[in-house]
């Protein structure tokens, strides 16, 4: 089923940080660890690189102690410990 989870994306929206109340509720439910390069090419796929706070290059460059979380609807990318929620339409 995990594998699962990484296809079929037709696109992704940027939703924000865990700063907003709704993305923390979100953060918070999500349990499921995702691969995380998976989740960069996914990213990558739709055209996200620096524009939502983080950049992909420098989260391959350098080592990110944080887990990224994955399900049905969301992706969930945490950087510098702040969760970055995406939207998933399949």
């Amino acid at each position: 089923m995990k594998s699962k989870l990484y296809e079929g994306i037709t696109s992704i929206e940027f939703l924000g940080t865990c700063a907003d109340r709704n993305n923390a509720e979100i953060a918070e439910s999500m349990k499921l660890i995702a691969n995380k390069k998976k989740v960069h090419k996914i990213l990558k796929s739709f055209g996200f690189n620096g524009e939502c706070g983080f950049s992909l290059s420098e989260l391959e460059k350098y080592w990110n102690p944080f887990k990224y979380y994955i399900n049905e609807e969301y992706i969930n990318v945490v950087h510098s410990d702040i969760d970055h929620i995406f939207s998933i339409t399949r």
